[in-house]
């Protein structure tokens, strides 16, 4: 994989929901998950699981009270990357309480997660005709109608969202993205602004209006709205590129099940690929399953060990995370994205001067980079 510029990134013009999309559908079904993992977060018998189970085993509860532990084992699991555990959590809290609006919410994501729309639609349209008033049911099947291509029922849901609850930020970003992917993108600003005064610190929302403006050929304020989106989120800089090189890849994965079948259970390249999907979606603990097994099949692959350190970071495991964004600096001790998330790592556990030096080598190397040029301006100690 060649790296990102380290220098510029200009918005590409794609539809980023449908690359969203395609990189959460890498292949799910197609390649198997992996049970057993060896990174140091994300373990599924953390303690709060242990207790649900103990309580699920110990004694006989009402079915509601039940299906309730199972819900939010399911939502643990869920978390922790498990899920094949969590979706039977799930089956079974509804199979125990059909009326459990959040558990048929819970598995619609899921589904989702998967591009299994359909049967997630079919999850959230049972919410809706039990609980029309949840607005969050609106806004889950907006972005679904909207995966289907089905814009103006994406409309339809983002707006009665927005009246059941006029502080939703996501259902006006979620009818902005679907206006602006549709040819309205004049229109998607209004809502893009709503949103903003909602939700002001939400990276995404500034990313997405961003790609609204270049759509209007506004690059000033395309420019400054991306500028904006990756000082509240630096991994929006370094891995955009990376979902975008990737879409085609996945689109020719996506097409062929059977071959993905036969290829990809030794194909350290199809799990990086797919540890970056999940990482781009911040479904960290998953990303570091993907990860590990990549660097089980080829040991010292770097992309995989730069993506896994950063996963770790975001997991709050600074000393693995530095260990391996050292291990690919060893290797190639001018990659700029290394430097940089090594520097963030070392300031997380309390290492200022190996940050310092980490964001100072990275600023050399690479001048004009806006990512790494406000950390060393954030640097207290420069």
């Amino acid at each position: 994989m060649t790296a990102p510029s380290t220098d510029v990134h200009p918005i590409i013009p794609v539809r980023t929901r449908v690359a969203r999309s395609l990189l959460a559908a890498i292949v799910l079904a197609a390649m198997p998950l992996q049970g057993a993992f060896a990174a140091r977060p994300c373990r599924t018998d953390t303690p709060a699981v242990l207790e649900l189970s103990a309580k699920l085993a110990a004694e006989s509860r009402p079915a509601e009270e039940r299906a309730a532990l199972l819900h939010r084992r399911g939502q643990l699991l869920y978390a922790q990357g498990d899920d094949l555990a969590a979706a039977d959590d799930y089956d079974a809290a509804l199979a125990l309480a059909p009326g459990l609006a959040e558990a048929y919410l819970d598995r619609a994501t899921l589904l989702a997660d998967q591009a299994r729309f359909e049967p997630a639609l079919a999850d959230l349209e049972r919410v809706i005709g039990s609980r029309p008033d949840l607005a969050e049911a609106h806004v889950r099947r907006g972005g679904v109608h909207d995966e289907l291509g089905a814009y103006l029922e994406a409309i339809k849901d983002f707006t009665t969202a927005i009246e059941l609850d006029p502080g939703t930020a996501s259902a006006y970003l979620g009818r902005a993205n679907t206006l602006r992917d549709s040819g309205r993108a004049e229109a998607a600003l209004v809502d893009y602004d709503a949103a903003l005064k909602l939700a002001p610190d939400d990276a995404e929302v500034w990313f997405e209006r961003a790609v609204a403006q270049h759509r209007l050929d506004r690059f000033d304020a395309e420019q400054a709205d991306w500028a904006h989106a990756i000082t509240l989120d630096p991994d929006l800089f370094w891995l955009y590129g990376t979902a975008y090189r990737h879409r085609f890849l996945y689109e020719e994965i996506r097409s062929d099940n059977r071959t993905a079948r036969r290829h990809a259970p030794d194909n350290a390249k199809a799990y990086y690929n797919r540890a970056e999907a999940y990482r781009y979606r911040r479904r960290y603990c998953r990303a570091l399953q993907d990860y590990d097994r990549a660097l089980e099949l080829r040991p010292g692959y770097d992309d995989a060990m730069l993506g896994r350190g950063i996963t770790l970071l975001r997991l709050g495991a600074a000393d693995p995370a530095i260990a391996d964004l050292s291990s690919v600096l060893g290797r190639a001790p001018d990659r700029v994205e290394a430097r940089f998330y090594r520097g963030l790592a070392y300031r997380a556990a309390g290492m200022p001067d190996a940050a310092r030096a980490d964001f100072t080598h990275a600023a050399r190397l690479a001048p004009t980079n806006p990512v790494v040029q406000s950390a060393l301006a954030a640097d207290p100690g420069r």
